[in-house]
C-alpha cells in the first residue's frame, strides 16, 4: 500500500489503505498504520458518495483510537471535529452520535472533562433520538466504560445489566470495552484512582473504588 501514499486515490484505493492500516495494527506498526489512515482521509474527503462518506467517518473513529499517544492530541481531536462537522452537513445522525463519542474518549484522556462530558450527552441525545438497535448496540460497551470514568457506578451497572446481551455478544462496531465488569471492584485502585482500559489504553480516574453494587470504598 506505500505506493498509494503519493498518488490520488478514488474509493477503492482508500479502501486498501485503511485495510492495510488495520494489517499494520494486527503487526505491532503504528506509525504506518496512521500513515495510512491519514492519508485515506485526506482522499475520501474530496469524495462525494455515500460509501466514501462512511468509510471516512469510519477511518477518522480508527485513526483517533490508534493514533492516541503516537501523536499529538490536538491533530486527533481535529480530524474527528472535521468528521464531526461533516456528518453533520450530511446529515448523518449515526455517525454524529459515534463521532460524538470518540470525541469524548479523546477528551476525557486529555484531562477536559467538560468537553467529554458534552460529546457524550451529544452522543447519547441522538443514540436514544434514534432508537436504532444496532447504534445502540455499537455504543452500549462505550456508554457503561463512559459512566464508569465518570464514576456513575450505579447507572454504569444498571445500564450494563440491561445491555449486557448486547454488550457480551458484540464484537464488532467502532468501540471495543477492554474491561472486565465482574465481582469485586472496578478496575484497579491506584493514585486514589480508578484504572480502566479503552482499547489498550490506560486511564487513570480519579474516583474512589467502586463495588459492583454501586457502593464506593476509598483507597
Amino acid at each position: 500500500a506505500i505506493y498509494l501514499y503519493k498518488t490520488k486515490n478514488y474509493l477503492e484505493g482508500c479502501d486498501v489503505l485503511v485495510r492495510a492500516g488495520l494489517v499494520f495494527i494486527k503487526n505491532a506498526n503504528i506509525n504506518e498504520a496512521i500513515k495510512c489512515f491519514r492519508k485515506a482521509m485526506v482522499d475520501l474527503d474530496h469524495l462525494e458518495s455515500d460509501d466514501a462518506h462512511t468509510l471516512y467517518f469510519k477511518t477518522a473513529i480508527e485513526y483517533s483510537k490508534t493514533a492516541m499517544g503516537a501523536q499529538d492530541t490536538d491533530s486527533i481531536v481535529s480530524e474527528l471535529k472535521s468528521a464531526r462537522k461533516k456528518a453533520e452537513v450530511l446529515a448523518s445522525r449515526p455517525y454524529q452520535a459515534l463521532l460524538d463519542m470518540s470525541l469524548a474518549r479523546v477528551e476525557w484522556l486529555r484531562l477536559n472533562q467538560e468537553q467529554a462530558i458534552d460529546h457524550f450527552e451529544n452522543g447519547m441525545t441522538i443514540v436514544e433520538e434514534l432508537d436504532d438497535p444496532d447504534l445502540m448496540r455499537s455504543t452500549a460497551n462505550f456508554t457503561v466504560l463512559f459512566l464508569t470514568w465518570q464514576g456513575r457506578y450505579r447507572e454504569a451497572v444498571k445500564t450494563y445489566e440491561r445491555l449486557r446481551e448486547d454488550i457480551e455478544s458484540h464484537s464488532g462496531g467502532d468501540f471495543q470495552l477492554v474491561a472486565m465488569l465482574g465481582e469485586g471492584d472496578w478496575g484497579s485502585d491506584a493514585r486514589n484512582g480508578s484504572c480502566v482500559l479503552l482499547d489498550g489504553e490506560t486511564a487513570w480516574v480519579g474516583a474512589p473504588r467502586a463495588h459492583i453494587d454501586g457502593t464506593t470504598s476509598g483507597a
